[in-house]
């Protein structure tokens, strides 16, 4: 009866460690096409310092990819962006949708943008000030948070 006690715990964290597992490369054929994509277009310039690939099972949760210019990006299993942040130099203006980064540069004259997540109803961008404005799926301002 001892040894069953003693064993269900080892056995239990045997599992979770099994569920959850992340794998770290430098490799981007790993990223899913979308990803790819998205990383020439807007970020040329860039290399790739890291990714890390998160999963539960054998499914991918998402991506994370470090570039060399300190952006950090998140992706979906499909390769579309989840989040994009750089908090020193800002994200380039053509990871952002226009309508977006036309709004902070005609609102918020000298301010970046240092981080974009897409959310359900839209998108939620935080400015080098550390106000948070959120925009709908088109673009268009909803609120902000300061």
């Amino acid at each position: 009866m001892k040894k069953i006690i003693l064993t269900l715990p080892a056995l239990a964290i045997s599992l979770a460690s099994a569920w959850a597992a992340e794998e770290f490369t430098q490799d981007a054929s790993k990223l899913p096409e979308g990803a790819r994509t998205f990383i020439s277009k807007n970020f040329s310039d860039a290399k790739i310092a890291g990714i890390k690939i998160e999963k539960e099972f054998t499914f991918v949760e998402d991506y994370e990819v470090l570039l060399s210019d300190g952006t950090k990006i998140e992706f979906l299993p499909d390769g579309q962006m989840k989040e994009i942040e750089n908090k020193a130099a800002g994200i380039a203006s053509s990871a952002i949708p226009k309508a977006i980064s036309d709004y902070v540069s005609n609102n918020y004259a000298n301010q970046k943008i240092v981080k974009i997540e897409s959310k359900n109803y839209g998108y939620e961008v935080k400015i080098s000030s550390g106000i948070e404005l959120m925009f709908d799926k088109n673009g268009k301002f909803l609120s902000l948070d300061m």
